[in-house]
């Protein structure tokens, strides 16, 4: 993090500021579930610049109130802006296992009238000066050139 040519701040350094955002995201998580979650170390923290600063970050925490303390890896979505927080998401890593039972089931196909004209339409590029365009047609199964042309 403190590699990245890139900056997330000018005051703090990027692995000053991800630490910060753990910290507090591992404190609002243990008010709100009466949790004892104690930070250990990063093992990944990826960012967006949003209205504010959006982290994904990945880090292991021991549970104090287990017998006998263990360590485990969290993840946390968590967004800033000034003095607002919010976490998206707080949870244990999900193992292989429990991501590969997951089954994703695809989107259906668009539903769409064969019987309706396409839309044509022309497109100049720059090495087309001497043309009017390159014909477009798009219809509900996604464009191409017009094969006529």
């Amino acid at each position: 993090m403190d590699k990245s040519p890139n900056e997330i701040s000018e005051r703090k350094s990027n692995a000053v500021l991800i630490r910060e955002l753990t910290l507090t995201a591992i404190d609002k998580h243990n008010e709100a579930h009466g949790t004892k979650l104690v930070f250990v170390e990063h093992v990944e923290a990826n960012y967006q610049m949003t209205s504010g600063l959006t982290c994904w970050l990945t880090f292991w925490a021991t549970d104090m109130a287990s017998s006998p303390p263990q360590s485990k890896i969290y993840q946390a979505h968590v967004w800033r802006r000034g003095q607002n927080f919010h976490t998206f998401i707080f949870r244990l890593k999900p193992t292989d296992e429990e991501i590969e039972a997951v089954e994703v089931q695809p989107p259906s196909p668009m539903l769409y009238e064969l019987d309706k004209p396409p839309i044509v339409f022309s497109r100049p590029g720059p090495e087309d000066e001497a043309l009017p365009g390159v014909p477009f047609v798009f219809n509900r199964t996604g464009a191409g050139l017009d094969p006529d042309w």
